[in-house]
């Protein structure tokens, strides 16, 4: 039976790994929370950084045009293609034993988890009660905010060319 586990990186790091086995390690940032796992422990290892935090809708449209760079730490589409496509590819290896491991152990790896248990045939070990829902959701659908994300872009670029028109303007009247 194939298992995925989650766990805290403390434990992360006292896991003994065989050739059947394969990792998603989660940190903030590199070095960050990263319990050091060598490569070569892992035959299959993904290291992926994103802080663990949530965003809405809501949020990207009260950020607007300021949002991926305030944001630019959290889980997104990107990294959601990443853990989509080591899944994959472990399905194509047959590996039979998924670890995921964060800082704490309680809510991006158990999203991670509970979303590779869903949707890769994975028998899930541990509580998920405490799943970032936000990685969960996107996930499930990396493309969910991508309108949100496209109007805070225009909105950008009007700011931009209004910015610039204003600049050409004020540049065109002291002249004259």
């Amino acid at each position: 039976m194939r298992t995925v586990t989650f766990m805290n990186a403390m434990a992360a790091s006292d896991l003994t790994p065989d050739p059947s086995n394969a990792m998603i390690s989660i940190s903030d940032a590199p070095g960050w929370g990263d319990p050091g796992l060598p490569q070569s422990r892992f035959d299959r290892l993904l290291r992926i950084y994103f802080v663990d935090g949530h965003y809405s809708g809501e949020t990207i449209c009260d950020m607007g045009r300021n949002f991926k760079n305030i944001y630019s730490a959290y889980f997104d589409r990107q990294r959601a293609y990443q853990i989509r496509e080591f899944l994959d590819e472990c399905d194509g290896l047959g590996i039979q034993n998924l670890y995921v491991h964060c800082t704490a152990g309680r809510s991006r790896s158990a999203a991670v988890a509970l979303w590779a248990s869903r949707h890769h045939g994975y028998a899930l070990k541990g509580d998920p009660k405490h799943a970032n829902d936000m990685v969960l959701d996107l996930l499930s659908d990396p493309h969910k905010f991508d309108h949100l994300l496209i109007e805070a872009d225009r909105e950008s670029l009007r700011q931009h060319e209004t910015n610039t028109f204003g600049m050409w303007w004020k540049k065109l009247v002291r002249s004259h």
